[in-house]
C-alpha cells in the first residue's frame, strides 16, 4: 500500500511512502489492508503509546476498501482493446467502447454485457444521470447518440463538413440535454438538444478531454501541450487557465466548482474555484483518465501503464489499489455520483469495484471529532477526543459502510473504589512490615548499658525515627547490675569513695557493703 501526500518542494511533488519492512517474514494484515511487517527493532524503538498512535495514523490514511473485480464480456474480441467507459448516477448502468470494436452496455454494474452499435474506432462515451441517454464519439468518424440506454443509436451532424474528425472526448449534462465534444486538432462543439444540432466553439487546438457541470453551463477542457480552458456560459466563451502542460483528462463536480485535471507524465492538479487557481497533487505518473463524485470530494484516476489510484480527500492524498494485481494499460475510469461505485477499463479488461465510506464527522457526546471526518474509508479508523474528565472508549471505525463510533464516558466509580482499596491495602502492608522488622531488631539486640552515663547516651537504631518514642523506649530492656571481677570492683570502690557503684547510694567511708542494696562494693 502506498500513500501519496501532497508536498511542495522546489515546485515538485514528492512521493512519500509509509512503509516499514522486516526481512524475516510475510506482511501483516490489519482489517482490509496490508502493511509490511514491522521489525522487532523498530517496535522497540518507540514507546507503546507512540506505536499505538502510529497505528491509528496508518489506519486513518493507508487502507483502501476498494477491491476491483475483473468482468468477463462474452463475445468481445480478444484482446478487446477497451478505450473508455461511463456510468449512470447510481453506478448500475455502464457503457464502454472499444477501439476498434463495439459499444457495450451493462445494467447490473458490469456483471453482464450486451454488444451495441456498429464496429468503429470508438474513443469516448458519456451518459446522462439516469443512464438512458448516451453519446459516443468515433475517431475519424461521427458522434452518435442513444435515448434508450444504448439499444439503438443515431448518427448526429456534428462537424458534418469534415470527412474525418479525430474526436477525443465528450461530456453530458445530468439530464443529457447539453453535450460538448472536443477534437484533437480542431474545435470544441456543443449541443443544447441532446445532439440533434451542434455549434462550433472555442479556437482550434489539440483538445484531449472535456467535463461538464450537472446543468451543462460550466465546462472545462484540456489540451495536449496546451492549457486548461473554462467556460461558464455553455461554451460560448472560454478563458485560459493553469500552465501549459501535457494535459490528458479532466473531471468536474456537479456545480463545476471542484475540478481535477491529469497530466500525462506529470501530476494531478485540483481546483476549488472553478479553475481560477490550481494546486498540484499526487505523484509524477503517466495519468490517462480521471473521474469524480458528484460533490467533487472523491476522485479516482488511472495511469498507463500502472494502477488505479483513489482519493476520498479531494486529492489531498492518494491511495494506490493493488487488488488488480500487476500493472495494466489503463484507458478510462468512471464513478457513480456518490463515489462508491467505480468502473475502469484497461486495454484487455473491464474492472469494477464498490468503495464504501462512513461519515464520522459527528463528534461524540462530551467530546470532539478529533481527526475523524465525513470520508472515513471502510476498513479504516480515526480517533475522537473527549472533554476533560471523560475517557474515550476506543477508536471510531468503518466496516463495509457501517460506522462504529467511539464514546466519551465518565470513569467507572467501581474502578475508582477498587483502586482506592488496593492502594490502602498496599500502604497497610508496608506499615505492618516496617513494625515487624522493628520488633525483631529490638528483641535481638537487648543489652544493658555499662553505666548510667552510657545508658543516657545510647542512640536508638535508625528505624526508631519512624516509630513512636514510647514504642521503642518501652521495648528497651531494664538496666541490670554489671557483674565485675573482684579486683575491678575494688578499684571502682577506691575511685568512687562516696557512692555505691551499684545503686548510687552514699556510703560510709571505708564500708565494704552498701547499706541500701546490700551488695558488696
Amino acid at each position: 500500500m502506498e500513500v501519496i501526500a501532497r508536498t511542495r518542494q522546489n515546485s515538485q511533488v514528492i512521493l512519500k511512502q509509509a512503509t516499514m519492512r522486516d526481512p524475516r517474514g510475510p506482511l501483516k494484515t490489519f482489517g482490509s489492508f496490508t502493511t509490511p511487517r514491522t521489525s522487532k527493532t523498530l517496535a522497540n524503538a518507540f514507546p507503546r503509546h507512540h506505536r499505538l498512535a502510529l497505528l491509528f495514523a496508518l489506519c486513518a490514511i493507508a487502507p483502501t476498501s476498494a477491491t476491483f473485480t475483473e468482468r468477463s464480456v462474452t463475445g468481445a474480441s480478444s484482446p478487446p482493446y477497451w478505450k473508455a467507459i461511463t456510468s449512470s448516477g447510481d453506478g448500475t448502468k455502464l457503457a464502454a467502447v472499444q477501439y476498434p470494436g463495439y459499444i457495450w452496455t451493462s445494467s447490473d454494474s458490469g456483471v453482464s454485457w450486451t454488444s451495441r452499435a456498429s464496429y468503429q474506432d470508438w474513443v469516448a462515451i458519456a451518459s446522462s444521470g439516469d443512464g438512458i441517454k448516451l453519446a459516443a464519439a468515433a475517431r475519424m468518424g461521427k458522434i452518435w447518440t442513444s435515448s434508450d440506454s444504448g439499444a439503438s443509436w443515431t448518427m448526429t451532424s456534428a462537424a458534418s463538413f469534415y470527412t474525418d474528425v479525430a474526436w477525443s472526448g465528450i461530456t453530458s449534462s445530468h439530464d443529457g440535454t447539453y453535450l460538448a465534444a472536443v477534437i484533437n486538432g480542431g474545435n470544441i462543439y456543443t449541443s443544447s438538444d441532446s445532439g440533434a444540432s451542434w455549434t462550433s466553439r472555442a479556437n482550434w487546438g489539440w483538445w484531449k478531454g472535456i467535463a461538464s457541470s450537472t446543468g451543462g453551463w460550466k465546462l472545462a477542457a484540456v489540451q495536449t501541450d496546451g492549457y486548461i480552458w473554462t467556460s461558464s456560459d455553455y461554451g460560448a466563451s472560454w478563458t485560459s487557465r493553469a500552465s501549459s502542460q501535457k494535459w490528458s483528462a479532466i473531471t468536474s463536480s456537479n456545480d463545476g466548482t471542484q475540478l481535477a485535471a491529469a497530466v500525462y507524465d506529470g501530476n494531478i492538479w485540483t481546483s476549488s474555484d472553478s479553475g481560477v487557481s490550481w494546486t498540484p497533487t499526487a505523484s509524477y505518473q503517466s495519468w490517462t483518465a480521471i473521474t469524480s463524485s458528484r460533490d467533487g470530494t472523491k476522485l479516482a484516476a488511472v495511469e498507463n501503464p500502472g494502477y488505479i489510484w483513489t482519493s476520498p480527500w479531494q486529492g489531498n492524498s492518494w491511495m494506490k489499489d493493488t487488488s488488480i494485481g500487476e500493472s495494466k494499460v489503463w484507458r478510462g475510469i468512471a464513478s457513480s455520483e456518490n463515489g462508491f461505485q467505480l468502473a475502469a477499463v484497461a486495454a484487455r479488461g473491464i474492472w469494477t469495484a464498490h468503495v464504501t465510506y462512513c461519515d464520522a464527522s459527528a463528534h461524540p457526546t462530551n467530546g470532539d471529532a478529533g481527526d475523524c471526518d465525513s470520508r472515513l474509508v471502510s476498513g479504516a479508523a480515526c480517533q475522537p477526543t473527549c472533554n476533560s474528565g471523560y475517557a474515550v472508549s476506543g477508536a471510531t471505525s468503518c466496516t463495509d459502510g457501517t460506522l462504529t463510533a467511539a464514546t466519551c464516558n465518565l470513569p467507572s466509580s467501581g474502578s475508582s473504589s477498587n483502586d482506592a482499596v488496593i492502594v490502602g491495602v498496599s500502604i497497610s502492608a508496608i506499615i505492618l512490615s516496617t513494625l515487624l522488622v522493628a520488633f525483631i531488631y529490638i528483641t535481638r539486640n537487648k543489652r544493658r548499658p555499662s553505666t548510667l552515663s552510657e545508658q543516657s547516651t545510647t542512640t536508638p537504631p535508625f528505624f526508631h525515627a519512624f516509630l513512636p518514642t514510647t514504642m521503642w523506649a518501652s521495648a528497651s530492656p531494664a538496666p541490670q547490675a554489671r557483674q565485675l571481677p573482684a579486683p575491678q570492683a575494688q578499684q571502682e570502690m577506691i575511685s568512687q569513695p562516696r557512692f555505691c557503684a551499684n545503686c548510687g547510694t552514699a556510703r560510709s567511708e571505708g564500708a565494704n557493703f552498701c547499706a541500701s542494696c546490700g551488695l558488696k562494693s
